[in-house]
């Protein structure tokens, strides 16, 4: 029999979800004992959909505690650029060419230096608990990722997420002269052998919304700065809807032009998609008032935009 007592870290959270993170059991095994009655909350069986509370005592019988598997760190790796930190919540700004998560043949990503920085909540809960980013931004986007750093701020920040109460702006670098703002909705299907968001002309069942604010910034030459505000976050929602909308993004293979894009690397000689998550904003659930959490553009993008002439367009 394993005893738990509830924490305020998880306080809020299902009781099926709650045994398999503090008991660290697998989810068909959680779901086979609660369906048995071999778990009790405060001495009486309750269902998955239960919720637990600090202070709350969980009996589990029938299985004994796991050991919590060994958790590794690599000093090795580069360190974070933190934005903000405070006790429930990390802010961190991105490099481009850093994968969010770990990918095939590399080691390392922002979710293993996240792990590194918070060394010390990863050992205060035994290692049952893993800071991670709440977000991702692909490969060369740079900019503003959020941890949890407890798991009732890991579920807060995935729910806000999930709930689109995250507001999300980007910078982003495009072809064509970007005036009025732009409200740009669509309805797309993921076309998984390509790795691409194809957008439909119509609505249909099992398409994603996408909805976004686009407004230029500044025009130079046939070249705008966009700012974004992201309404909902799909996978390449910016990349596809600009595209879509006649001003797709500099470099851009995947949805903008070959041959222009070839063109603009022998210019200026950058290669990376200039795509830059520039601020997040939301409400606290643990304290009054809102955050705004800005990040800077990375320097190379800065001497670009000067290189190509937009401070003297403005």
């Amino acid at each position: 029999m394993i005893e738990l007592l509830v924490s305020r870290d998880y306080d809020g959270m299902r009781l099926d979800r709650y045994i398999q993170k503090a008991a660290g059991l697998g989810r068909n095994t959680a779901e086979k004992l609660l369906r048995k009655g071999e778990v009790r909350l405060n001495g009486v069986r309750s269902s998955a959909q239960s919720a637990v509370r600090e202070g709350d005592t969980v009996r589990i019988y029938g299985v004994e505690e796991k050991r919590t598997p060994a958790v590794s760190f690599d000093e090795a790796l580069g360190g974070v650029e933190v934005l903000y930190e405070d006790g429930s919540i990390l802010a961190v700004n991105k490099p481009a060419y850093l994968p969010t998560q770990p990918m095939k043949g590399q080691k390392d990503c922002l979710s293993e230096r996240v792990k590194n920085h918070l060394r010390k909540t990863v050992e205060e809960y035994e290692n049952r608990f893993i800071p991670a980013p709440a977000n991702r931004l692909d490969y060369e986007t740079s900019g503003v990722v959020l941890c949890g750093k407890t798991p009732a701020a890991a579920r807060a920040l995935s729910e806000m997420f999930r709930e689109e109460k995250i507001e999300k702006h980007y910078t982003a670098l495009c072809r064509g002269q970007f005036g009025k703002t732009l409200r740009l909705e669509n309805w797309a299907t993921k076309d998984a052998s390509r790795n691409r968001m194809v957008i439909s002309p119509r609505r249909e069942e099992g398409l994603s919304r996408m909805l976004g604010i686009y407004r230029g910034i500044a025009v130079c030459k046939d070249l705008s700065l966009v700012d974004a505000r992201l309404i909902t976050g799909k996978t390449h929602q910016i990349r596809c809807q600009l595209a879509n909308a006649g001003f797709p993004l500099i470099n851009d293979y995947k949805y903008g032009d070959r041959a222009a894009n070839d063109l603009f690397r022998e210019e200026y000689g950058v290669k990376r998609l200039l795509l830059h998550c520039s601020e997040v904003s939301f409400s606290l659930w643990y304290a009054p008032g809102t955050i705004r959490i800005t990040c800077e553009m990375p320097p190379e993008m800065k001497q670009l935009i000067k290189q190509i002439g937009f401070e003297k367009e403005q």
